[in-house]
């Protein structure tokens, strides 16, 4: 008879067993799906927008994690499904944050405030790295300060007459930024001025031309002009 009860003292024990590992693989799949939502918001920078909601869900995610080295499974799957309904929410806003975070970037840059256009677009980037408008934007605002600076020299070399000094900055801050359209203004008012100069020059080459009965060359350069 002694045989028998330690048999089926075995048959407890290997059922006790196989519930554990049941209740193991149930809390293991729980703790993945919270795994792969954790996954898409970093991916997408939510520490830098998820503020404390995302930091509860680290320390409840932390929570379960102590409880399933402890083997209480029961406690530690409680904790990971409490940590998933607190990502979902933010699961939900990361396409939001992307549109007014890229929104406010580009009227920081339309604003010209470097400072303000370099933080907005690194998080639209960081939120979104392969949107190709976030990305240029970024590019954009890093060279925004220097192209403002050689759009203040352009302007004072327009001040002191030296046009071909402007025309350089000015199309310094083009190569840096193609789209910068106070450049492409400004610089199109360099070329109007040369191309005035030029005409007033040829119109007084051909009339002093004209005084002194030269009318060959008085006609070459009004066709100049």
């Amino acid at each position: 008879k002694k045989p028998a009860v330690e048999f089926s003292e075995n048959i407890d024990n290997l059922d006790g067993r196989d519930q554990r590992v049941q209740d193991r693989a149930s809390t293991e799949e729980v703790l993945g799906e919270l795994l792969s939502k954790m996954d898409t918001l970093e991916s997408r920078a939510v520490q830098r927008w998820g503020g404390l909601r995302f930091a509860r869900a680290q320390a409840v995610y932390a929570e379960g994690d102590e409880a399933y080295l402890a083997r209480d499974y029961a406690g530690a799957t409680e904790k990971y499904r409490e940590a998933i309904e607190i990502v979902e929410p933010l699961l939900d806003e990361v396409d939001n944050v992307f549109e007014s975070t890229y929104s406010e970037a580009r009227a920081a840059l339309e604003a010209a405030d470097p400072v303000e256009a370099v933080r907005l677009f690194d998080l639209a980037a960081a939120n979104s790295p392969g949107h190709r408008g976030a990305q240029q934007g970024l590019v954009r605002a890093r060279n925004l300060e220097t192209v403002l600076s050689l759009m203040d020299q352009g302007l004072g070399h327009v001040k002191d007459l030296e046009l071909q000094a402007a025309r350089q900055s000015f199309e310094l801050a083009i190569v840096l930024d193609p789209v910068w359209e106070p450049a492409q203004i400004a610089l199109e008012r360099v070329w109007g001025t040369f191309r005035q100069m030029e005409f007033d020059m040829r119109m007084t080459e051909g009339l002093t031309a004209l005084a002194e009965g030269d009318f060959l060359a008085a006609r070459a350069a009004f066709r100049m002009a």
